[in-house]
């Protein structure tokens, strides 16, 4: 489902899996008596790859999950520069893609101490969120979630 909405704009696969999303984030903050985060950030695609594929995913995810819990959501906060694709990559060349890729666009409503939820479609070996997060725990961040529709177990071979 996740690949058709990604790659196929399955906008209705979208609906059902962002229904699931959105029941365990409330879930998780009720049971957990964890503070919501103060807003929420969805993993930046590159320019070029949000020409082609037309639609940001995590965008997307972010804004739905807003409209539910009333958290603001950051779209342009944080840019991302050009880079190798992440997916077929393995986990080293991975992290290794990720260095430098991120930061903090001047004159955002980021603030020190703020809770951020970083927002992405899949986390494979969480070296995109990992990646984010360093560049927002300089800029701002007091604590860091990462909520994402998927955990991938699957390594591409090298």
């Amino acid at each position: 489902m996740i690949r058709r909405f990604k790659d196929r704009g399955g906008f209705p696969e979208f609906r059902a899996l962002s229904n699931c999303f959105i029941a365990h984030f409330l879930q998780h903050y009720r049971d957990s008596e964890t503070v919501w985060p103060d807003i929420l950030l969805p993993v930046p695609l590159h320019p070029s790859r949000l020409r082609a594929r037309g639609f940001n995913q995590a965008l997307l995810l972010a804004r739905r999950l807003s409209r539910h819990t009333g958290i603001p959501v950051l779209a342009h906060s944080c840019q991302r520069r050009s880079g190798t694709a992440q997916r077929g990559l393995d986990a080293q060349a991975r992290l290794h893609n990720m260095q430098g890729v991120f930061s903090v666009r001047t004159g955002t409503a980021l603030t020190p101490g703020m809770r951020l939820a970083i927002i992405d479609d899949v986390v494979t070996t969480s070296a995109t969120t990992q990646a984010m997060a360093a560049v927002m725990h300089s800029t701002a961040a007091a604590r860091i979630d990462v909520w994402a529709l998927a955990r991938s177990n699957h390594q591409p071979e090298s």
